[in-house]
């Protein structure tokens, strides 16, 4: 038996067992995995873009996931100045435009300026910040924009779009597989923002990867990326995992970095995650 297929079977187990013990027995057996430098989710804010790539230089962060923009190019001047494995989200920040007439006009832009970009994501938390169901953006938006990238760009992979990490997006990320997810995509994401990843197992046949992960209290980043992640990598068999994120504005406890140097110049951390990274790698 292949090991993604024991993984599978424990967890269909695990996800019914409504025992804490079952699960706790079963996370340990498993083990927890070793720490790994990870990636980053980067918000391409213009304004901060200096103290942004200043952070990933000196942590030497190798991969990245960042919205691409529709209609506006939002990643051409990171990706162009900071070389990494880039993770594109085909989505934007301003999202009154994505509609099923002009989605595929949007996605061809998108990817035909894209340049630079390892993987495309399709869309983001499509349950949180669009109004279409799980069948909608499989049939509407994952389906058409798979066939575009495989006819523009045939060996960049697909990413299918985690829904929020919340029970309801559990709900949904199961939904969108009934609708013939696997079928349009190379990876499923998922987000964690708990330490469940094992729910996820039974839902897809597809890899996975891990499009946010971490805490939003700056005292628990550290921990999580030390003892959570490893945990949540070894059980969904995945060294995909970005955590979220180096900066956030207005913010929020998730970012990592303040999105202002200090007076000497340097990059100003939110709690000790940000020195454990470049002091490590």
């Amino acid at each position: 038996m292949k090991r993604r297929d024991f993984l599978k079977l424990a967890a269909a187990g695990a996800v019914g067992a409504t025992l804490p013990g079952c699960s706790e027995k079963f996370l340990n057996f498993l083990g927890s995995g070793d720490e790994k430098l990870w990636g980053f989710n980067v918000h391409p804010y213009g304004s901060s873009m200096e103290v942004q790539l200043k952070a990933l230089s000196e942590l030497n962060v190798r991969k990245i996931r960042i919205t691409l923009g529709l209609g506006r190019d939002l990643a051409s001047p990171y990706i162009s100045a900071y070389p990494a494995e880039y993770l594109g989200i085909v989505g934007d920040f301003n999202l009154s435009g994505v509609n099923p007439a002009s989605w595929p006009n949007l996605v061809r832009q998108t990817v035909g300026w894209s340049h630079g970009v390892s993987y495309f994501e399709i869309l983001n938390e499509p349950d949180v910040f669009h109004t279409f169901d799980a069948a909608a953006y499989v049939r509407d938006y994952l389906r058409p924009a798979y066939e575009i990238i495989r006819e523009l760009r045939p060996s960049i992979p697909v990413v299918a779009a985690a829904p929020a990490g919340t029970t309801g997006g559990r709900m949904y990320f199961y939904q969108m597989t009934d609708a013939g997810a696997d079928d349009y995509c190379d990876f499923r994401a998922v987000h964690l923002y708990n330490n469940n990843p094992e729910i996820y197992l039974a839902g897809t046949d597809r890899p996975f990867m891990v499009t946010e992960t971490g805490k939003n209290t700056p005292d628990k980043h550290l921990s999580w990326w030390v003892d959570t992640m490893p945990h949540i990598g070894k059980i969904l068999d995945t060294e995909h995992l970005f955590f979220y994120v180096l900066l956030d504005r207005p913010r929020t406890g998730y970012g990592l970095i303040e999105q202002s140097f200090d007076p000497e110049g340097g990059v100003r951390p939110t709690g000790p995650l940000y020195d454990h990274i470049r002091d490590s790698y």
